[in-house]
């Protein structure tokens, strides 16, 4: 009898997780859930609301997911150790679950889980309040808001000079992007000197923003009180997790605590697994994907052959901080990135900016979008 595996999410990790599988043709049935029949290419994410453009950036679930697995547009009511239940369509068991659900991604990025299959709508209302906003708030400069600032800068540069549209980003730091070890001060340096030499986007750095609770609209930032016509915040990542009926599945943060082999710790079976920004690693992307993927196919196919299977025989993946390779994109026509520090002399390698445009910035990378997401 085939052993039933169930993945929830359509994103990247739970696409990979399942096409993988099915190419090591065992005798598996795959189901992947989605409550939306499309795959969002977040890569893109803040050029897409910015230019309410979606092209190339949303692709139906069915030219990415492998013809053998059975995909089902439903919603998770409830996760169980050996079933999942669905709203349309009622329970559904499994012998091994991958929860792929991703985060929440705040405004105007979104999520699919968020505005289903109406992503035209969502994206079409968030460009208009964009458009029609004389102040543009962004509180946090972490990667995301990072690179908004970059978009909204190439969009409205004749009106950011001419003040007749503002963009202020406050940050709690004096170097923009997050201050986690997986970015370095080389990189966080010349991302701020960017925004403060070559653009009119306001930096307020060192200073936390707080929030009027009178109008969501006032900021208060250190001595600055500011009255925006909209505020996007980008303060960390929340984790999107189906309903559950788990003992302590989740950390202190939110996400769902996982052992480094990606088995959740809270399911003594070791037949439930979690992957991508859901899960309890600190770091959140795309960069150390094959690492990851491999992992959880490798052990999903160990637990289903011997539930017993001792840990010394699951892959595991490092979790520990360190400078990853990374590129910013700061508009389409300028990007920075480093590729790795050299241990011991702690010197990080840049990438140069050429590259960046080239690679990410120009086109967000929507050129291999299709092909990232069926291939890895």
């Amino acid at each position: 009898m085939a052993k039933r595996i169930v993945v929830i999410g359509g994103g990247f990790f739970g696409i990979w997780c399942a096409n993988k599988l099915l190419a090591t043709k065992k005798d598996y049935d795959i189901t992947l859930i989605s409550k939306s029949k499309f795959a969002y290419f977040l890569i893109s994410s803040v050029r897409v609301s910015v230019e309410n453009d979606t092209d190339r950036s949303l692709y139906p679930l069915t030219e990415l997911v492998k013809e053998g697995i059975r995909i089902v547009q439903d919603e998770v009511m409830l996760m169980k150790e050996d079933s999942v239940e669905l709203k349309q369509m009622g329970t559904l068991e499994f012998d091994a679950l991958i929860i792929a659900t991703g985060a929440k991604w705040a405004a105007p990025i979104g999520y699919t889980h968020q505005f289903g299959d109406d992503y035209q709508n969502y994206f079409a209302n968030e460009h208009k309040k964009i458009e029609e906003a004389k102040h543009i708030v962004l509180i946090g400069g972490g990667y995301n808001n990072a690179e908004l600032a970059g978009e909204l800068h190439d969009r409205y540069k004749e009106e950011l000079k001419k003040g007749s549209k503002k963009v202020t980003m406050i940050h709690s730091r004096q170097l923009m992007l997050p201050e986690d070890g997986f970015y370095a001060e080389k990189l966080r340096k010349r991302v701020t000197e960017f925004y403060q030499n070559e653009t009119d986007v306001r930096l307020i750095l060192g200073t936390r923003a707080l929030i009027s609770d009178e109008d969501p609209n006032t900021i208060v930032a250190g001595t600055t009180t500011i009255k925006a016509d909209l505020v996007y915040h980008s303060i960390g990542v929340e984790a999107s997790i189906p309903p559950h009926n788990f003992d302590n599945f989740t950390d202190a943060k939110g996400f769902i605590r996982v052992e480094d082999t990606f088995q959740c710790t809270a399911i003594p079976k070791g037949n439930v697994f979690a992957i991508g920004d859901v899960a309890n690693f600190n770091y959140k992307g795309l960069v150390a994907r094959r690492g990851w993927y491999a992992a959880v196919v490798h052990n999903v196919q160990r637990v289903l052959s011997d539930p017993d299977c001792p840990l010394d025989k699951l892959k595991k993946c490092d979790r520990k901080p360190y400078h990853i390779t990374s590129i910013v994109s700061l508009g389409a026509y300028a990007g920075c990135g480093q590729l790795f520090t050299i241990p011991y002399f702690n010197y990080t390698v840049m990438l140069p900016e050429w590259f960046c445009r080239l690679q990410k910035s120009k086109d967000m990378g929507r050129r291999f979008a299709k092909w990232l997401f069926a291939n890895g």
